[in-house]
């Protein structure tokens, strides 16, 4: 069961289709995924998948680089990224540099 504040994997695909439809993602050169430590299927909807199923759909349909799984989110232990630098993405490693002016 979700835990309080956290949402099923049907919510956060829902939440990715906005995104879609709203056009984001053909805005954007890459996406960085957090980790979704309280977003888990209730029992009876486990045969719809868990989130990092979701996750691996929407990597797969989008034609930009994604990590996954990235210290970023609500959790214990995050990373800091900068609003209004230039972050260069490399998926293929699983990196990240941000840009100094």
């Amino acid at each position: 069961m979700p835990k309080p504040g956290g949402v099923e994997p049907y919510n956060l695909d829902g939440m990715l289709s906005q995104l879609d439809l709203a056009g984001v993602f053909d805005e954007v050169s890459g996406v960085i995924f957090g980790t979704f430590t309280h977003c888990n299927s209730n029992p009876s909807n486990q045969s719809e998948g868990g989130a990092g199923e979701v996750l691996n759909d929407w990597v797969s349909k989008l034609k930009i680089p994604c990590i996954k799984e990235f210290p970023y989110g609500h959790s214990t232990q995050n990373c800091v990224l900068p609003i209004g630098k230039v972050i260069t993405l490399d998926a293929d490693n699983t990196c990240l540099s941000i840009q100094n002016e």
